[in-house]
């Protein structure tokens, strides 16, 4: 069981790594102006649903990994400087505190974890991209088995 939701851990701290490109953060001058005002702030997990390409047996495996995410707490603050800190607790235990930058590309926002000089973690990825809809925030990590649903804090 800890193995399961250690696991979804590793997807969604592990998906987060990504190259961004030129763009700039929304709310930082000539940046999308629409932007800033949506994913600012202090975002919660919330829930999840199964990802588009789940079947079969990966459905057995989303409805037990549903079962172990409440015990695993993700928080993530955006700020309007194109920056975010994402903290996490697996099991009441303090987890990772990871930082990067996101940015407004296409009406989605780019999630980059970067490492402490500000480059990517992983060289070569494309970013995660997250989608603001209906008042919650959504993103499936590449190779993950569950669509991630965030709602303000």
């Amino acid at each position: 069981m800890r193995s399961l939701a250690a696991l979804l851990a590793i997807f969604l701290v592990g998906s987060l790594a990504a190259g961004c490109g030129g763009d700039k953060p929304a709310g930082v001058p000539g940046a999308a102006a629409d932007g800033a005002a949506g994913i600012v702030g202090t975002w919660v997990f919330a829930g999840g649903t199964p990802a588009a390409s789940t079947s079969g047996g990966a459905g057995a495996a989303f409805e037990q990994a549903m079962k172990m995410m409440p015990k695993i707490e993700v928080e993530y603050v955006f700020a309007a400087d194109g920056t975010f800190t994402l903290k996490e607790q697996v099991f009441g235990k303090a987890g990772s505190a990871l930082s990067g930058t996101w940015v407004l590309r296409d009406g989605k926002y780019v999630v980059t974890e970067t490492t402490k000089d500000g480059k990517p973690r992983i060289s070569g990825d494309k970013g995660v991209d997250m989608e603001l809809k209906d008042g919650e925030l959504t993103f499936n990590p590449p190779g993950a088995p569950i669509v991630f649903h965030l709602k303000r804090k």
